[in-house]
């Protein structure tokens, strides 16, 4: 059964949501709402039973990854998102995470 945050997105955002096990890159323009989409993404894995530390969230900037992360413990209404490594990363494709990843903690 949906979560009832699902109804305030679009197919596409749903259709990624939604997406079954393993990677998934969402590449969207400004304003479209990949903020909601990929926290919903979280949310939904976590709320389908994937561990929080099973979840590599990767984005541009540590901002972008403390809201993704602070979205998506709001969507699932418990602190669970604080143990998945959210990170930037930079543009040619290199990561701190884990190491220098940032995890939200409520």
């Amino acid at each position: 059964m949906p979560s009832p945050w699902m109804e305030q997105l679009n197919e596409s955002q749903r259709e990624v949501v939604a997406h079954g096990q393993g990677p998934l890159i969402v590449v969207a323009g400004a304003g479209t709402g990949k903020t909601l989409t990929i926290a919903g993404r979280v949310a939904h894995l976590i709320e389908g039973g994937v561990a929080p530390e099973r979840i590599l969230l990767l984005t541009f900037t540590r901002r972008a990854a403390r809201e993704m992360l602070s979205r998506a413990a709001r969507l699932t209404q418990r602190p669970t998102p604080g143990n998945v490594w959210g990170s930037p990363t930079d543009s040619s494709g290199r990561t701190g995470a884990p190491s220098g990843s940032s995890r939200t903690s409520r």
